[in-house]
């Protein structure tokens, strides 16, 4: 068993675990029925997934229906999120984003509905990301 200590956050840190195989666990059953319970998931509605990783959790959120972007600031995420969730009509998209620059902490240019960060807001300034989503 590997234990991983997150204390280096820069990208090409979480690029080198992702390149050497690093999972991170996928959201449990539980945890998928508690998001649609809370959030009243409906089709079409518009989700920003921040630190989506390998974006196991965005496909699933398309899935339901909901037009997701997953963000993370690791290229190799993306790229595997890219590769293993294509296909799904339009309803998912990744990108390259650092939420933890200094000039814009959230890519959006049109407004969500909701904002998921499963593993991801410990690791940003939590006061002003939540000022720059409020926008």
């Amino acid at each position: 068993m590997i234990t991983v200590l997150h204390e280096t956050r820069a990208p090409e840190y979480w690029d080198s675990l992702y390149d050497a195989g690093y999972e991170i666990g996928p959201s449990t059953a539980d945890e998928r029925q508690w998001l649609r319970a809370l959030v009243g998931v409906e089709p079409g509605m518009r989700v920003l997934d921040v630190g989506c990783g390998k974006g196991e959790l965005s496909a699933r959120m398309a899935d339901w229906g909901m037009r997701v972007t997953g963000v993370d600031f690791s290229l190799s995420a993306i790229a595997a999120a890219r590769d293993a969730h294509s296909g799904r009509g339009g309803l998912l998209d990744f990108h390259l984003y650092d939420v933890t620059a200094t000039r814009s902490l959230v890519p959006a240019p049109e407004p969500v509905d909701l904002v998921v960060c499963r593993l991801s807001f410990e690791f940003v300034d939590s006061p002003r990301f939540m000022v720059h989503l409020g926008r």
